[in-house]
Formats: C-alpha cells, sequence, structure tokens
C-alpha cells in the first residue's frame, strides 16, 4: 500500500474541514435563531378630511351681498346675494391704508411719520364738504403723526384724511390709485377696482366676496387690526367715537363701515367668538343694506351664521387607509387604516390635514396599534388608532443565509 495512503488524512485539513462544518452549522443555526428586523411604514402622504358643507348663507333682509371669512383659512369663505363688484364705498379706506403701510411701514402702537398739513389739505377738507363725504377738521400748519391721520380715515371714516394721507404717501391722487391697481392685482382681488382713496365713487367696486377677502388681510395686519379696534379718538381736543356701531358687541373686535346715498350702507367686521374653548376670528361683510333694514341686524345674521356653522363632525371615516408595510422578503403587503371614526370641530366645506405616525412592526407578531392619526382643528386636536390587517410573515430559511447580519447581531446579541 502506498505511503500516503497509509498516513491518512492530515490533521490539519481534517481539523479546518471540522471547523468549516462547525461553523456553518453555527451560522445556520444563528440564521433560524435570530430575529428578522423589524419593518418600517410607508406612511401615505397628504391625509386630508373634508368637512360636511352644511347649511348655505342666507342673505339678510334688505341686503345686496354679504359674505363671511374664516381667519387662517383660504378655503374657508362663503358669499351670498349679488355676485357683481359692487360700490365699497368707504370700505375702499381699507385698501388705502395697506397700500399706504406697505409702502410707509408703522408699527403696532406707534405713532409713525410726522406729516405737517398744508393748503393742500384744507382743500380736501372743502372738497368733502361739496360731496358731503365723512370729514375732520384740519388746521394748516399743523403737525399730525401718521397714527394721527390713519385714526382720523379708520376710526372715524374722515374723507379728508383718506385724501392727505394718499397724496402724502404717493405724491398724488393719481400715484395713489396707481399703487392702489398694483396693490390689488398682487393680492389677486379680481373684480376689485378703487378709483379714489375715499370710496366716494360708485368706481371703487368690489365683490362681497373680496371685500371678505380683503377683510381677512387687514385682520393679519397687526397695525391695521389694532387700528380698526380703537373705540374713540381726539381732534384736535375733541372726542369722536368709532363709526362702527357694533365695536365691543356680540365678540366684535374692530371693522369698517360705509355708504354711499346711491347704493346704501356696508360694513366690515372682525369678530372673535369661542369654538370649543377656542376664540376663533371671523371676518364679515355687507353691501348694500337699504330701506328700513338695519346694517346692524344684517350683520350681525352673517356673523351668527358664520359661528353656526362650526361644529364637530367625521372628517376621516374608520377604515381610512394611512399606510402600509412590505419586507422585502415577501410579496405581502399589509395595510394599516383607522380604527374608529375621527372626529373634529371644523366649519362647512374645509379640508382638514391630518398627519400619521406609524411605527416599525416585528414579523410574525399582530401589532395591536401600531400608530396614530391625528388632526389640530381651530384649537383642538384629535387623534384615533391605527389597526393593521395582517401579519408581516417571518423570512424563509434561504432568505436567511443569504442575509447574514441577521446570524451576526443573534451572535453579537450572545456576548453583548
Amino acid at each position: 500500500m502506498a505511503e500516503s495512503e497509509r498516513r491518512g488524512v492530515h490533521p490539519a485539513i481534517a481539523g479546518t474541514v471540522v471547523l468549516v462544518l462547525f461553523v456553518l452549522v453555527l451560522y445556520a443555526v444563528a440564521s433560524m435563531l435570530a430575529s428578522p428586523p423589524s419593518v418600517a411604514a410607508q406612511p401615505k402622504d397628504d391625509i386630508t378630511g373634508v368637512s360636511e358643507e352644511g347649511e348655505p348663507l342666507a342673505l339678510p333682509r334688505g341686503t345686496d351681498a354679504g359674505a363671511v371669512a374664516i381667519i387662517g383659512h383660504d378655503d374657508a369663505i362663503e358669499s351670498t346675494g349679488d355676485d357683481q363688484p359692487l360700490p365699497m364705498a368707504s370700505i375702499a379706506k381699507i385698501v388705502t391704508a395697506l397700500v399706504l403701510l406697505e409702502e410707509h411701514p408703522m408699527e403696532p402702537g406707534s405713532d409713525g411719520a410726522t406729516i405737517t398739513m398744508g393748503e393742500t389739505d384744507l382743500q380736501y377738507y372743502w372738497d368733502m364738504v361739496a360731496e358731503q363725504g365723512s370729514l375732520t377738521d384740519v388746521r394748516a400748519g399743523a403737525e399730525l403723526s401718521q397714527r394721527e391721520l390713519m385714526e382720523r380715515m379708520l376710526v372715524v371714516s374722515s374723507g379728508n384724511a383718506a385724501l392727505s394721507l394718499a397724496n402724502w404717501g404717493f405724491g398724488s391722487q393719481e400715484a395713489f390709485v396707481e399703487a392702489a391697481a398694483s396693490w390689488i392685482s398682487e393680492q389677486g382681488l379680481e373684480s376689485m377696482t378703487v378709483v379714489d382713496p375715499v370710496g366716494i365713487s360708485a368706481d371703487s367696486v368690489a365683490t362681497a366676496g373680496d371685500m371678505a377677502r380683503l377683510a381677512r388681510i387687514a385682520y393679519d395686519n397687526e397695525t391695521l387690526r389694532e387700528l380698526l379696534g380703537v373705540e374713540r379718538i381726539q381732534v384736535f381736543g375733541s372726542w369722536a367715537a368709532n363709526s362702527n356701531p357694533l365695536l365691543g358687541e356680540d365678540g366684535v373686535t374692530g371693522g369698517k363701515t360705509g355708504s354711499l346715498f346711491a347704493s346704501g350702507s356696508n360694513l366690515m367686521l372682525f369678530a372673535e367668538r369661542e369654538v370649543a374653548g377656542t376664540q376663533v376670528p371671523v371676518v364679515s361683510v355687507v353691501v348694500g343694506v337699504t330701506g328700513t333694514a338695519s346694517v346692524s341686524t344684517a350683520s350681525l345674521s352673517l356673523l351668527d351664521q358664520a359661528y353656526s356653522g362650526f361644529r364637530e363632525q367625521v372628517v376621516l371615516p374608520e377604515g381610512t387607509v394611512v399606510g402600509e408595510y412590505q419586507a422585502d422578503w415577501s410579496d405581502r403587503v399589509i395595510t394599516a387604516s383607522t380604527a374608529e371614526d375621527l372626529t373634529a370641530v371644523t366649519w362647512k366645506g374645509i379640508e382638514v390635514p391630518a398627519a400619521v405616525l406609524l411605527q416599525e412592526v416585528e414579523p410574525g407578531t399582530l401589532s395591536a396599534s401600531p400608530g396614530n392619526l391625528t388632526v389640530s382643528s381651530f384649537g383642538t386636536t384629535t387623534s384615533v388608532e391605527v389597526k393593521t390587517d395582517g401579519v408581516i410573515p417571518p423570512p424563509d430559511f434561504l432568505y436567511r443565509l443569504l442575509h447574514p447580519q441577521m446570524a451576526i447581531s443573534w451572535v453579537a446579541g450572545l456576548f453583548g
């Protein structure tokens, strides 16, 4: 018999073979015993609930048109009545104020620039006398602050103050009208035209809807919101009350009056009332109130209707799909959906964005609730739990063998 045959397998080779077999067996055992990795969710984007439309806005008696808008919600606006552009009257002074503040900013509570009254300002006074418009006393050489003139224009609706501000701010009435047109275009107020800073022209017009949008812009301007809520001002030593008949009543915090002989009375209001424990601001506009109808009654009717549109309702029903789970070793897709109806305090017809939070799930285990879906609306936050419609299957033996990180993690855990 040959010498090599009598010797048998070399001990080193035999030892290596045994070691390799041991490692392979250990790897196979570790692969089977290792816990599979948890599976991350694939949440849906842009989950949005929609509230019911509710009752349409009713037009108050003796009113041409009206509109309401909810602050902070661009899609929360509703109009009623005539949808054609109507005379704005002194509501146009809101445009004058906003355009002026853009050109000459003034912080809330501050006085702004100093403006010296001259002969042109005296002529504006007599112009308003001739037009039978609202006016305040003016004296040549008097130095008034920007705030004082804006208070006269907004609080007591002084037409000559509006003309003086436009002339001071832009150099001429024509330049103001050009600036106003540019600003109106930038704001997307498509129906609105302002041909004078006072609103005394019947050609300064807008739809009720665009006047409500204007009111929302005005409310969002802190300086203007403050000025429109001033109860009374002094004009050369005499007190003059705010022309807004509802200021301080039924949650009304500000606004602007307006009237023309030919078209009737207008009233823009800012209001804040409690909704589900939170103060919610709403703006309203009534346009063309005539005859025996009351502009105050019409305005309160719209505000009451606006606030009655707030209610708790289902915005996302039970079973709304919010995401999916799928492991890379399986074709099976597990759906995550809401376990019950999600309700929220909201306003008719508006969209309510929702936020979903989904945790990772363990394969082979049914998760009671891997996350939740939450909506925040008008100061309230509501959440519901999420459920899954099945279990992620664990990986098979071949997948485990081809993914050594599972076995390595298991072994490391033994010595960790």
